[in-house]
């Protein structure tokens, strides 16, 4: 017996229905994907590009005794290499004064750096190396924005370098006050200024040549950071990626969820599904910075360089991890309203319920291949079994 209209035309909309549900589903996921890029997005540009907010993490770092000392005996470094002391001391002696020479110039590194180190106790000389962090960050910035949303899928050649000579200059003065280059005039090294006019100017005053990246550090470096742990290397470019296509992602991803619910035959619960979802992103968002925040100070093995990265890195950490925070706490409650408006349907909590699973299994696995086939697995398995297991 043929079918009926009746019969075809019900198929045709349970076919329908599924293509239906799949599209939204598709489009829901890619929602919250760009969901969480958005909301980097919005912290990098927040956080990263608020001087404010970069001075006060610079002060707390300079703030740290042992940051303190550790660029102090940096910037003597850099004095007496620019000067060779230790060759124009031994010069003047004798060669059977050369143990002397040797023990001089010890002295002397050390006195400039008990020196140095106490300019930096000093609130004015701290305000020194916050403006030189704001510049830094200035570039860092531009490194950042690079050339466009192609160039933003990762950081190429990308440094930003912290000019050291304006405290340098608290090393040439030391030795000023020691003696032996007391008649010369150290000229003014100020945090604004050019560093390759500085260093010029350092050339005319002491007739020597310098490199021209001379007091120059190095504090961000693209390639060195795809060379380092993977977790900082996705860091790196996630951030990159959302800095530059921020009000894209942001279109996109209002465009995507308005879609999703509209293409769903059960809308409200398209909005459920796009809620858990935002919760789960918001949960793995927060455990990867994590991840990022512990694993950044291994870039370095010099103790102090570790404890400023810590320091850095957990205050920028714990401003995205608060952002994050209230998105989940937003996403939470259009989750709970939804429910108690449906009055805690079945299939709505078991879904949520595999939405949280979902979330724990990235947590504990990270965003790597493995964990997201455990966690699709899980999504999966979950609503499966309820199905068959639960009446």
């Amino acid at each position: 017996m043929p079918p009926t209209a009746d019969a075809v035309g019900y198929e045709c909309t349970v076919g329908r229905g599924k293509v239906r549900r799949v599209i939204a589903a598709v489009l829901g996921v890619l929602a919250v994907a760009v969901l969480v890029l958005g909301v980097v997005g919005v912290w990098a540009r927040t956080t990263l590009a608020n001087r404010d907010r970069v001075g006060e993490l610079a002060e707390d770092v300079i703030t740290e005794p042992q940051i303190q000392q550790a660029l102090a005996v940096a910037v003597t470094d850099l004095a007496f290499d620019a000067l060779d002391v230790d060759v124009r001391v031994t010069s003047v002696l004798p060669d059977w004064l050369e143990g002397v020479g040797e023990v001089a110039v010890g002295e002397a590194q050390s006195a400039v750096t008990q020196a140095v180190a106490g300019a930096l106790a000093e609130p004015a000389v701290q305000q020194v190396v916050v403006r030189l962090a704001q510049e830094a960050d200035a570039r860092l910035v531009r490194v950042l924005e690079g050339d466009g949303l192609v160039d933003g899928i990762t950081v190429e050649d990308g440094s930003v370098t912290i000019n050291l000579l304006p405290l340098a200059g608290r090393g040439f003065d030391a030795l000023q006050r020691l003696g032996p280059f007391g008649s010369i005039q150290v000229p003014p090294l100020t945090a604004d200024g050019d560093p390759a006019a500085q260093i010029a100017a350092l050339e005319a005053v002491f007739g020597i040549d310098l490199p021209d990246d001379f007091g120059q550090f190095t504090i961000y470096e693209s390639a060195a950071v795809k060379r380092a742990q993977a977790a900082t290397e996705r860091a790196q470019e996630a951030v990159a990626v959302a800095y530059r296509a921020l009000w894209l992602a942001l279109a996109i991803g209002a465009l995507l969820m308005v879609a999703s619910i509209l293409t769903a035959v059960d809308r409200w619960g398209a909005v459920l599904a796009i809620a858990a979802g935002a919760v789960v992103g918001m949960v793995v968002l927060r455990g990867a910075v994590d991840t990022v925040v512990d694993a950044a100070p291994n870039l370095v093995a010099d103790p102090a360089a570790q404890t400023a990265i810590s320091i850095v890195t957990e205050g920028l950490g714990s401003d995205l991890r608060q952002m994050a925070g209230v998105v989940l706490i937003a996403a939470a409650v259009v989750v709970l309203a939804v429910l108690v408006a449906r009055r805690f349907r079945r299939t709505d909590v078991v879904f949520v319920v595999a939405a949280l699973l979902v979330g724990v299994v990235l947590v504990v696995g990270g965003v790597t291949w493995p964990a997201l086939l455990i966690a699709v697995v899980v999504g999966v398995a979950v609503p499966i079994a309820a199905a068959k297991l639960v009446p």
